[in-house]
């Protein structure tokens, strides 16, 4: 970056696709919520396997997951 570009100039106009992944249904919810108000584009999975065929097709930025799933 230069000194004449602003962080705002060169960020990206692309929304940033998360996965959450958890097996509450709740937590999943309020999340989500709280993650597209932000302006990010959300999809949710309740297990690894669900995770693992939408990420494949979704090909998400950022994964966040249960540990204890």
């Amino acid at each position: 970056m230069d000194s004449t570009q602003s962080k705002d100039q060169i960020a990206t106009t692309d929304p940033v696709t998360v996965m959450l992944v958890d097996d509450s249904a709740a937590t999943r919810s309020t999340y989500a919520t709280a993650l597209k108000q932000q302006g990010f584009t959300v999809f949710t999975a309740d297990c690894a396997e669900e995770a693992i065929t939408k990420a494949r097709i979704v090909r998400p930025s950022l994964i966040i997951t249960d540990l204890e799933l």
